[in-house]
């Protein structure tokens, strides 16, 4: 298992296994996001097999699957919320990290440059520079409403 910390409260990884849970739990974990939709090819723990294994180790856990097609404005809502909870580090994960990444990066977008985004995400191994244009589109859409919160 490879873990990418994209700050220091949350960080992205590919596919989990079984005995991966004691050692997020073990390295401070408190909260487990669950990007790959059941029913994808491979060999991999179901939502609900994995809801059991977070449970079981003390993990908060969430199941917003995002399939190959990108993440829906629902789900970088939800994966906004969770940033912003406040309950510990958080760890999403997918198939490589890829979808949980592009969704943190659209769930950060605004308070975080695009530029820095692209950075941060690069140094992980995610390219994610063929999502510039989304990001800054979200940067700007939340830029325009806190401006209209005044």
């Amino acid at each position: 298992m490879n873990i990418f910390h994209l700050t220091p409260e949350f960080a992205v990884s590919g596919q989990l296994r079984e005995e991966h849970f004691e050692t997020l739990a073990a390295c401070g974990f408190t909260t487990l996001v669950n990007n790959r939709p059941d029913g994808e090819k491979g060999d991999y723990l179901t939502a609900d097999e994995v809801q059991a294994l977070a449970v079981k180790h003390g993990l908060d856990y969430h199941f917003i699957p995002v399939d190959g097609r990108g993440p829906l404005p629902v789900a970088i809502a939800q994966t906004a919320r969770i940033m912003t909870a406040g309950k510990g580090p958080v760890v999403a994960y997918c198939r490589s990290g890829q979808r949980s990444a592009a969704l943190w990066a659209l769930a950060s977008a605004g308070p975080v440059s695009p530029a820095d985004i692209i950075e941060v995400t690069g140094k992980a191994g995610y390219d994610l520079t063929g999502m510039l244009p989304a990001l800054e589109a979200y940067a700007q859409a939340r830029r325009q409403k806190a401006a209209a919160a005044f």
